[in-house]
Parts: structure tokens; C-alpha cells; sequence
């Protein structure tokens, strides 16, 4: 069962604030998870590149909510991959099915929809994976085609998912132990030469994502990129994850409000580090 409960910040971004349920929780290899979490009115509201605000202890530490990607739905239940990297991470991949959990969103933006016959090259990095595994859930018929980038085959575990068999889907790894060895963008980069046009989607790490925009950019094609910036707040209060922006040498986006899907000619690329 799933209950409201009051929201950190009275605002109508956060207004559905849950403590629910796990319903599942399961190792995918590496260090990765598949938690599907029940909250129906987060799971009907979400689109690809919303994200979710989760605690999953008690008392004040970690102080603050962790933010994920929203990787899919599956009926009344959202779907989150979670990679053990930290203290936060460890403790929601080591919960049990039926375990409480508190859980806000959906926030921030979503990805354009593709139009007819639009080609559409989405390019991730890491846990990048989780808003374009959406983006393929909701969009099954468009022409797309996956880049998946990573630093060794382990990381590929969380391409063990049948959402991905039918897609075009090209790997490598920067160790060469599976795929292509080399950057992802290099493969996108031959991609992009055989196509007139298509639409970029991308998520990952800031220095891939800033190769990919300028690939974009010089072949004149759109590109949208997921920021992966840490979100303390998710409103846009604590400009904890403030973004560059384009044309404005002082300016910044909010990468929880703004974003985290943004154009990726909103941002200056020259001050992401």
C-alpha cells in the first residue's frame, strides 16, 4: 500500500510524496539493481527523464534524498536501476521485497517524442542507461539505436533486460574486454556520417555528453542530453546542481528544474568540467 506523506517543501513539483513498498529488488551483475517500487500516481504521471527522489533509512544519516532516473513502469509500479557506488546506494539495494521506502516525483523534464519516421541515436554512459531504457519502453516503435558506452564488459550486466533485444545496439568499452574498445562517441561519430538526419538523446558522463553535443552540433542535428548532476533538493532551492548556461557568462540552469533533460545548446560546455 502506498501513502502520502507530507513533502519536504510545500510545492506542487513534489506533490506526490510517497512511503510505499518494494516490490521487487533484483541483482542484475556488477553492481547493479532493478528495484521496481509501487507508486501508481508517480508511474502514471512519469515520462523518460523524470526522476525520483528516494530515502530509504531512518534518522540523519545519509542527510539527503537520493535522485534516480526513472527507468521504466511495469502497471502500478516505477522502475529504478541503482548502482552501488555509495553508503545511500548500498542501503536501498540491500532492501527486501515489501520493505518501506519513501519516494517523490516524478520531477524535472522529460525527452522530446520522436516524430514519423525520425531516426533517433540514444547514447548512454554507466547509469546513463536508466532514462533511455524509458525513453525505448514508451517510444517501441521508433527507429532507434542504442550506444552504449562503458569501462568493462561488468558494467554491461544491466543490458540483460528483453527491452533491449530488439534494439540496434552498439557497445563498447574502454578496456576492450567486450564490443568495440575505444569511446562510444567514436562509434556514434561514423553513425552520424551515414545519416542525414536524426535526433540525439543522451546520458552519462559530463566529458561524454559535452562529445556528443559537439558531434550534434556539427552535423546539424538536435540533441537532448540528461544532466547528471547531484540533486539535493529536486526543486530547484538548494542550486546544488546549477548547469552553465549558454550565452550567459554568469548564468546557470537548474539541472532538477530546468532540466535534467535540457537542449543541449542551453548549456555552455566550455565550464563543464
Amino acid at each position: 500500500m502506498t501513502e502520502s506523506i507530507n513533502p519536504l517543501y510545500n510545492t506542487e513539483a513534489m506533490k506526490h510524496s510517497l512511503r510505499t513498498t518494494i516490490v521487487d529488488n533484483t541483482a542484475c551483475g556488477g553492481q547493479w539493481n532493478r528495484l521496481e517500487i509501487e507508486a501508481p500516481e508517480i508511474a502514471a504521471a512519469a515520462g523518460p527523464g523524470a526522476f525520483v527522489q528516494v530515502r530509504a533509512w531512518t534518522g540523519i544519516s545519509p542527510l539527503l534524498r537520493r535522485p534516480f532516473s526513472i527507468a521504466g513502469t511495469c502497471g502500478d509500479s516505477l522502475i529504478i536501476l541503482v548502482k552501488k557506488v555509495g553508503t545511500g546506494t548500498r542501503i536501498i539495494t540491500a532492501l527486501d521485497v515489501g520493505a518501506e521506502i519513501e519516494i517523490t516525483g516524478p520531477l524535472g523534464t522529460n525527452f522530446s517524442c520522436p516524430g514519423p519516421e525520425q531516426s533517433v541515436f540514444l547514447v548512454a554512459g554507466g547509469v546513463g542507461i536508466a532514462p533511455l531504457r524509458f525513453f525505448i519502453e514508451r517510444n517501441p516503435d521508433a527507429d532507434c539505436t542504442l550506444f552504449f558506452g562503458a569501462r568493462d564488459s561488468s558494467e554491461l550486466a544491466v543490458l540483460d533486460d528483453e527491452l533491449f533485444e530488439n534494439i540496434n545496439l552498439k557497445l563498447t568499452t574502454e578496456d576492450g574486454s567486450a564490443g568495440v574498445k575505444g569511446l562510444v562517441t567514436a562509434l556514434l561519430a561514423e553513425e552520424m556520417e551515414k545519416s542525414d538526419s536524426a535526433i540525439v538523446l543522451t546520458c552519462g558522463p559530463a566529458p561524454m555528453m559535452k562529445a556528443v553535443a559537439e558531434l550534434a552540433a556539427m552535423c546539424d542535428f538536435r540533441c537532448e542530453v540528461s544532466m547528471e548532476t547531484y540533486m539535493c533538493c529536486g526543486i530547484g532551492a538548494c542550486m546544488g546542481c546549477v548547469v552553465p548556461a549558454a550565452g550567459d557568462a554568469s548564468g546557470y540552469l537548474h539541472a532538477c528544474t530546468d532540466g535534467p533533460v535540457m537542449d543541449s545548446t542551453m548549456i555552455d560546455w566550455s565550464r563543464i568540467k
